[in-house]
């Protein structure tokens, strides 16, 4: 992982999320070339067009690119991918799916304890 660490829960329970992801990467990392390459990833997709939407108030900056979360933070960065079901990953990007949500307050809790 080039410094980081990454942890994967994948569950048989159809109810819940089939896999949730965490990716913690260096403070080396380069966070502005990986969020422009995000962009332009976006920018290219078809047959919809895909967008880096910012959250606000989470880390020192925090996006959503593809569903995923992108923190951050003074001590590294922070990833975030909860997958429940193919319809997931093709759900518009211009407005939060409940996973996006449920995303958002797994990453709260990890920042505070980076």
């Amino acid at each position: 992982m080039a410094g980081g660490t990454i942890c994967r829960y994948e569950s048989p329970d159809s109810l819940s999320a089939k896999n949730v992801t965490i990716r913690v990467e260096s403070p080396n990392f380069n966070w502005d070339k990986v969020k422009e390459d995000k962009r332009v990833e976006g920018e290219k997709m078809r047959p919809q067009r895909g967008y880096l939407r910012q959250v606000p108030g989470l880390g020192k900056d925090a996006y959503f690119a593809r569903h995923v979360l992108h923190v951050l933070t003074d001590k590294g960065i922070l990833t975030v991918i909860i997958f429940k079901d193919p319809g997931d990953a093709v759900a518009r990007e211009d407005k939060e799916t409940k996973e996006e949500a449920a995303e958002k307050t797994l990453a709260e809790k990890a920042v505070t304890r980076m």
